[in-house]
């Protein structure tokens, strides 16, 4: 787990919800023009550095769901762009989930922008 000096991709924006049903990350991909960008690769890191999901790709859309547990899971999470070849495309955005399933954080809503 590391981040990168010279990002290929920032992050643009963030939300979240509640959910009883699952906790991760959802998302979208785009390029400059807010155009979305299919087969980049994302990734969640626990907070120790230790891989938290599979690498997974974004769909003809744009868009991806990683989905970390199929109920609330409270914990320390940071999500990252890929390169190709593994490596970082973005820095680390680190986001807290908590197992309050009314008011808490398990969806984690996180959107994506190529910049280079």
């Amino acid at each position: 787990m590391t981040g990168t000096d010279t990002p290929i991709f920032e992050f643009v924006s963030a939300g979240a919800r509640p959910s009883a049903e699952w906790t991760g990350f959802f998302g979208q991909v785009t390029d400059a023009q807010g155009n979305p960008i299919p087969d980049v690769l994302l990734i969640v890191w626990y907070a120790d550095g230790v891989t938290a999901s599979p690498i997974v790709k974004t769909g003809a859309d744009g868009s991806y769901e990683i989905r970390l547990a199929d109920k609330a899971l409270a914990g320390v999470w940071s999500i990252q762009v890929l390169t190709d070849d593994m490596q970082a495309a973005s820095k680390l955005q680190s986001f807290r989930t908590d197992e309050n399933t009314e008011t808490g954080i398990q969806n984690i809503q996180v959107l994506w922008q190529k910049v280079r």
